[in-house]
């Protein structure tokens, strides 16, 4: 479901909400996505947030979601989705009030190729930025944190009359 694309860990789905058995699988015509395929939403508001994800999982989707599975001889799942990450959906959308992408404008949507293992070279620097980033994101929360302590430490003394 598009709200599965929530649970994402980052970029990454690793679970979803929902369990499905067979019959579903047949009356509702749900697709299996295989682990590498790139998830996001293609219709509704949902759009509008430009959240796409890389599942980790063998999972079935339903038709709110587009499904870009790589083939994975000439493009890197983790490059697919970094690439796919720079497009900003909406403005592929027609109706702005009810938006929603055509599997043909999704098809037309180009993205750059280079060399499989230049693409495993950016993905990698790629990585390693994000890593750095989440570091500097978990040091500012420090910061607030402590400067919420000292906030509280100078509200206590100025209305003790110790300042």
């Amino acid at each position: 479901r598009v709200s599965d694309l929530s649970l994402s860990h980052g970029y990454e789905l690793l679970n979803t909400k929902d369990s499905i058995n067979q019959k579903a699988v047949e009356e509702l015509h749900l697709v299996k996505a295989k682990p590498g395929t790139v998830l996001f939403p293609r219709s509704g508001a949902a759009i509008l947030t430009n959240r796409k994800v890389l599942l980790a999982i063998d999972a079935y989707i339903v038709s709110h979601l587009a499904a870009v599975e790589p083939i994975q001889s000439i493009l890197d799942s983790k490059y697919a989705l970094y690439a796919i990450l720079t497009i900003d959906m909406k403005n592929h959308t027609d109706n702005p009030s009810y938006p929603s992408l055509k599997l043909s404008k999704i098809s037309q949507l180009s993205l750059p190729l280079p060399p499989l293992q230049e693409q495993k070279r950016i993905v990698q620097y790629l990585e390693k930025v994000h890593s750095k980033i989440k570091e500097i994101i978990k040091e500012i929360e420090k910061s607030e944190e402590e400067l919420k302590l000292l906030e509280k430490s100078v509200l206590d003394k100025a209305f003790k009359g110790k300042l």
